[in-house]
């Protein structure tokens, strides 16, 4: 057994963090409102930056584990670490800092959107996407005066794009919004939603390859940081709708989930402030 499938057996929500894993303390006389314990997702060996509860996962639950498994491991992490690149903004990025497409510029500097003379980028807007950590990625890059084929690019190819922001500006009663698109994150974060989070598909449960499970743990990152419900509002067309009723049942045993329907062919990037507004109100009053 390894440490994330003894953290799942026993429903204990981690994030990862490097060649750790990030909980809230175990020691049950920590009242730990913020995950502050570090547990070495090889070794089980845990320590609470916090109040210094320390030991080993593993004899805390009285389970198994093999030494020498675990010494494996560490070479495959070792040599896994040295091909796996630094990713991050180029020197000759030039902020974009003007509106487009209805969305201001302030909130395109917000999420540090340049263009670049890098023949990979040309013509585009790039998103630099962080994880948890802060940490890029992958970029994501829009064409900005055209819709040619293709619109969006992500590089560098082969990454799995993670649900973006990891760490919302604001979460409004203990939930987020979860939505399709990039822009339709970046429209609903520059009219007032600011817990938008972007899925960067429809698709995101079996369909894809995906367990239960692999989604539970792909959302797992915001329920340490409190969120308990999730709204969500893809785009209003069979495919949209259908991912959500799928989302929705793959979810529905650890979160609270509540699909927002549009109207047919209608998608959150298209929303008013108008539209927004309202939406604010009848879900947060």
């Amino acid at each position: 057994m390894e440490t994330e499938d003894l953290l799942n057996k026993k429903n204990i929500h981690f994030l990862y963090s490097g060649a750790d894993l990030l909980v809230k303390c175990l020691n049950p006389e920590h009242d730990d409102s913020n995950p502050s314990m570090r547990i070495d997702k090889i070794t089980g060996i845990f320590n609470c930056l916090s109040c210094g509860y320390a030991g080993n996962i593993f004899k805390l639950f009285n389970e198994d584990y093999n030494i020498l498994d675990i010494k494996v491991q560490r070479i495959k992490d070792k040599i896994k670490k040295l091909t796996v690149p630094t990713l991050t903004i180029p020197l000759d990025a030039v902020p974009f800092a003007k509106d487009y497409r209805g969305i201001s510029a302030e909130t395109f500097k917000r999420f540090k959107a340049y263009t670049t003379s890098d023949k990979d980028y040309e013509g585009r807007i790039v998103f630099p996407i962080w994880d948890i950590l802060d940490k890029i990625v992958l970029f994501h890059a829009r064409y900005i005066h055209s819709d040619v084929s293709p619109k969006y690019i992500n590089l560098p190819h082969g990454v799995k794009k993670p649900l973006f922001p990891a760490a919302p500006d604001e979460i409004y009663s203990g939930s987020i919004i979860l939505v399709e698109g990039f822009f339709d994150m970046l429209n609903l974060w520059d009219k007032g939603l600011k817990n938008a989070v972007c899925a960067f598909s429809s698709t995101l449960t079996k369909k894809s390859g995906k367990s239960d499970a692999d989604v539970v743990r792909k959302f797992s990152q915001y329920k340490l940081q409190g969120v308990n419900k999730i709204y969500i509002m893809f785009d209003g067309d069979k495919a949209g709708r259908d991912g959500a009723i799928k989302l929705q049942k793959a979810l529905r045993e650890n979160y609270i989930i509540e699909i927002i329907e549009l109207d047919e062919d209608n998608d959150p990037g298209n929303l008013t402030i108008n539209d927004v507004n309202n939406i604010k109100e009848y879900y947060y009053g």
